[in-house]
């Protein structure tokens, strides 16, 4: 594919931000270049190479780069240097998330026949949800039995498209703050148990849990290895612009494009109090009034009662996993899990507490003032 001269009124380019002769076309039938043309966008192969190298990246991930790159086109539809080195960070920060999530896979054992034996029998391809969700199921020992391999087939077989999406942001969501220079800190209580019943409402995992922070990729620093630590379940990462700009449209556009890949399914979104999160999230429940089952906002300082009107503002992820039985997307016996978790990770809850709060969980779904 080949970038023409640059429009009336304006430099020629190259895709490298400056002017340069008319580039040599893109290799034909490559990945990148069929979605380049789906997406109505163009680039210079070289620059795309250059970038790819840059970041680590390999023939592989250009396709996943164009396309991030031209969901942040300036309007022209010409791909520069500076739009694919923004878009291969990341997808450079979701591959690190990705193998974050194979190493804890590795961390584990089991036979290969068995799985080989397993997928053929229930008509499966994807090993790795089986063995995500065979690790979520149990595993505690790190070994994989043939029964949890089962187990876990049966769920993905049953299970896939049932289930929710859920839109997470990372700082102050999942994340305290820490101290600077410090090994980021341990997730607050309970949220990644709530995250786990979530990403296992329908039975599989299968990436329902998706993250859309303000960072730029080229700040998320250890986030992803964090996550995949923290046995967070991660589908994607989507990062902010490289200069922080625009953070508001920028978050929106980002978790459009997530729901978009996430087509049909419902949503519960998870921010808190201290940024946009309130307002990126209004305008989101205003685009998609129909999938965005709840709105979760994670109290960390005072807020106007007005920025989450209709919002669940909630002090902890207990209190969080009880309203959202009201929402329909867990049962009690979840909510109770989570909570129960929760506590053991050092939230000060009693059991009596959680049996009251699930006796009458916290009253109807949110219309004003953000219950």
């Amino acid at each position: 594919m080949r970038i023409d001269a640059a429009r009336p009124g304006r430099p020629a380019t190259d895709g490298t931000d400056a002017a340069a002769p008319e580039p040599e076309a893109s290799p034909a039938g490559s990945a990148a270049a069929l979605v380049a043309e789906r997406l109505g966008v163009r680039y210079r192969e070289a620059v795309l190479e250059s970038v790819l190298a840059a970041h680590g990246l390999g023939p592989t991930d250009a396709a996943r780069v164009i396309a991030a790159a031209a969901r942040r086109d300036d309007g022209d539809r010409v791909l520069r240097r500076s739009e694919l080195e923004a878009a291969a960070q990341r997808v450079a920060a979701g591959a690190r998330a990705e193998r974050a999530q194979a190493a804890r896979i590795g961390s584990y054992r089991w036979s290969l026949a068995e799985l080989e034996q397993v997928l053929a029998a229930y008509g499966l391809e994807d090993g790795r949800a089986v063995l995500s969700t065979a690790i979520a199921l149990g595993g505690r020992d790190r070994v994989l039995s043939r029964a949890e391999l089962e187990a876990a087939a049966r769920r993905v077989a049953a299970g896939a498209g049932a289930g929710i999406t859920v839109i997470s942001d990372i700082d102050k969501t999942v994340l305290p703050p820490g101290e600077q220079g410090a090994p980021l800190p341990p997730p607050y209580p309970g949220v990644r148990a709530l995250y786990e019943a979530l990403e296992m409402r329908d039975g599989v995992v299968d990436g329902d849990v998706r993250f859309v922070t303000g960072r730029p990729a080229a700040a998320l620093g250890a986030v992803p290895d964090w996550l995949g630590r923290e046995r967070m379940p991660v589908g994607a990462i989507e990062t902010g612009r490289p200069d922080w700009s625009a953070p508001l449209e920028e978050k929106v556009a980002d978790i459009e494009a997530q729901l978009a890949a996430r087509a049909g399914e419902p949503v519960v979104l998870f921010g808190d109090s201290s940024h946009l999160d309130p307002e990126v999230y209004r305008e989101v429940a205003r685009r998609h009034p129909d999938r965005v089952l709840a709105t979760v906002i994670h109290r960390v300082r005072p807020i106007e009662p007005d920025r989450v009107a209709g919002m669940w503002l909630v002090d902890d992820y207990a209190e969080a996993a009880v309203r959202l039985v009201v929402a329909g997307a867990l049962t009690r016996e979840q909510a109770r899990a989570v909570a129960l978790a929760a506590q053991s990770e050092g939230l000060e809850i009693t059991e009596a507490q959680i049996d009251r709060w699930l006796e009458a969980p916290r009253g109807p779904r949110p219309t004003a003032g953000g219950q």
